[in-house]
């Protein structure tokens, strides 16, 4: 859409997607000069978070600012020379020993996994041992969330893993766990349930490889697997599925393994 503002020619785009709540995005670009605004927003938004950011040298944008309280995210970025000016002379004010030549400079500060996140005026794309925590580093107040003691083996039995091909043999076991925070007592302690198994020697299930190395461009083969389960049938269930998923993904529907794997695994 073009717009005739303060004698100007400004054009604005306007887009949002499709799903559950609002994400909505605004954009205005002077069409004879480098200047530019994008608004955001999303809503809802799980996100916490405060931030400001001046990019370096080819960056998109000169600054850009972020405030999200959940549920509402916003975020803005401008770019005009004057600011590119500005961008430059603020990045240097407090120096980044692990900065790049291009890096941006962020001052943040961010609520997520369990911990409190900031960054004072470093370079977002790298980390050094140079830099010193205060500058970026985090906080845990309930300490680290962490198994706590051993896996418990509930059940475990020998298992035929039915393919379309044949079955292979495997150990499945049904597991318990215990997992919480450092800082917290026992009783807020979560427990899970795990099935897992494991494919004999030679009885590991053939599939295609992803193709996207040299070393993987052959057929590959599933060692075993690990999962939420309550049961060995749940772990059977979800290794079979998964191998037929690697089948059809990289192979398509009418994989099938070489004879000569079948043969050798027989």
């Amino acid at each position: 859409m073009e717009l005739q503002l303060f004698g100007k020619t400004w054009w604005l785009w306007r887009s949002k997607e499709d799903g559950r709540g609002l994400h909505e995005r605004i954009s205005v670009r002077q069409s004879d000069a480098e200047q530019s605004c994008t608004f955001e927003v999303h809503v809802p938004s799980s996100s916490c978070r405060l931030s400001f950011r001046c990019e370096g040298l080819g960056g998109e944008r000169a600054m850009s600012a972020s405030l999200c309280l959940p549920p509402v995210a916003l975020y803005v970025s401008l770019d005009t020379p004057m600011l590119q000016k500005l961008s430059a002379r603020l990045i240097p004010l407090l120096p980044d020993p692990a900065a790049s030549k291009y890096g941006d400079r962020e001052l943040s500060l961010a609520i997520h996994d369990n911990a409190l996140w900031w960054r004072i005026w470093t370079d977002s794309g790298c980390w050094s041992r140079a830099r010193p925590a205060w500058r970026d580093g985090c906080w845990h107040p309930l300490g680290h969330y962490k198994l706590r003691g051993e896996f418990e083996v509930l059940e475990q039995r020998e298992v035929l893993v039915p393919m379309p091909e044949r079955s292979y043999r495997g150990t499945a076991k049904v597991l318990r766990s215990r997992w919480g925070f450092e800082k917290l007592p026992h009783a807020f302690d979560k427990v899970l349930t795990h099935a897992s198994v494991d494919m004999h020697e030679g009885e590991q299930i053939p599939h295609p490889g992803k193709g996207e190395n040299s070393y993987d461009c052959g057929e590959d083969a599933t060692f075993g697997t690990h999962g939420p389960g309550r049961t060995v049938e749940d772990g059977v269930g979800s290794l079979v599925a998964s191998v037929l998923r690697s089948r059809y993904r990289h192979g398509g529907a009418d994989w099938t393994p070489k004879p000569r794997a079948v043969e050798a695994s027989a």
